[in-house]
């Protein structure tokens, strides 16, 4: 407990299935649009909270980072759904089985 409060219990915070802090806000706009090499679970959580929010748009993220559409639909039902696990790099052979 630090600050006057508990972050394991504050809603959005802390993931109690993965016991650990997965960010408490989007980013800034100039962050979600920032050129990656390499998605990580953690920058398409941070992403996807950033769509949810609405401080990106799908378009802008498209055109940004050159992701289709269902790739970015793909990411969105995993993490309204949180399922976390399914946002990590190479979740989909995993669970194709290639």
């Amino acid at each position: 407990m630090r600050c006057g409060f508990d972050v394991t219990q504050t809603p959005g915070i802390y993931d109690n299935a993965r016991r650990n802090a997965i960010g408490a806000s989007a980013g800034s706009r100039s962050d979600l649009l920032e050129r990656v090499g390499r998605w990580t679970q953690r920058r398409k959580i941070k992403l996807c909270r950033g769509l949810y929010s609405g401080v990106v748009i799908t378009s802008e993220v498209m055109l940004a980072h050159g992701l289709g559409q269902d790739e970015i639909d793909r990411w969105m039902d995993a993490y309204k759904r949180k399922d976390f696990e399914a946002l990590k790099v190479g979740y989909s052979r995993k669970r194709t089985g290639l």
